[in-house]
């Protein structure tokens, strides 16, 4: 299985989430995110943005922006592999959203193929709920 997806509430409306889940709002919580950004050189989020992160070694593309609720991008570590990565945010009252985030890895070469056999869905979810503790530890 290369498809991965992990969900949970966080204490903002989608307005404010959505935020949080651009480049420029990683910078904010994400340890060690530095994107350099490509097009558009300030990094503001939109359809067609390029950016890349550690070191230029992960190139991304932004494959559909809806500030409403809806991202996704493509991450793309050159001759390796790829993933196709999805996040949502719906509302979830006045004051809270339910975040869903997904990634769909697909191998380039061996070594990606490798990468990939060794992923499970337990890894993803405990990787995927610290993102929510470093917001909530940032908010």
């Amino acid at each position: 299985m290369s498809i991965f997806t992990h969900e949970f509430e966080l204490p903002f409306p989608p307005s404010e989430a959505m935020v949080l889940f651009t480049p420029k709002g990683q910078e904010i919580w994400v340890p060690g995110w530095n994107p350099r950004y490509i097009d558009p050189p300030r990094g503001e989020t939109r359809t067609g943005m390029v950016f890349s992160t550690h070191d230029d070694t992960v190139w991304w593309t932004c494959i559909l922006w809806n500030p409403e609720g809806e991202a996704r991008f493509l991450r793309l570590s050159p001759g390796v592999m790829f993933a196709r990565v999805s996040m949502t945010c719906t509302p979830r009252g006045d004051e809270a959203s339910w975040i869903s985030i997904s990634y769909d890895w697909k191998a380039i070469d061996e070594a990606g193929l490798a990468q990939i056999k060794t992923m499970t869905q337990e890894h993803f979810s405990h990787e995927i709920e610290k993102w929510r503790g470093l917001i909530l530890s940032d908010s």
